[in-house]
């Protein structure tokens, strides 16, 4: 079994209602319609749900679409802990 990365890590830090910042607008083209932007710079994503054994978190798009972002794209946002 080889040990976590830094962004399972991450991913297991991350509690539903926390929030995804985009650092950047990114682009997805896994759409019937073709590539549209689906996360926009700055904006705020609230967690739905967190998977740890996948591991990944899920947030809404901008198509609001649910989305899985896993360790390797979820350094694409900024991560805020929700407040208690």
């Amino acid at each position: 079994m080889s040990l976590p990365t830094p962004q399972e890590k991450r991913i297991w830090n991350t509690n539903k209602g926390d929030i995804l910042v985009a650092r950047k607008t990114m682009r997805g083209d896994n759409y019937p319609f073709g590539e549209v932007q689906i996360f926009t710079e700055s904006k705020a994503y609230p967690v739905l749900e967190v998977l740890p054994i996948y591991p990944c978190v899920i947030i809404l798009d901008d198509q609001g679409h649910r989305n899985k972002i896993d360790g390797d794209f979820i350094t694409n946002f900024e991560c805020r802990k929700a407040t208690q």
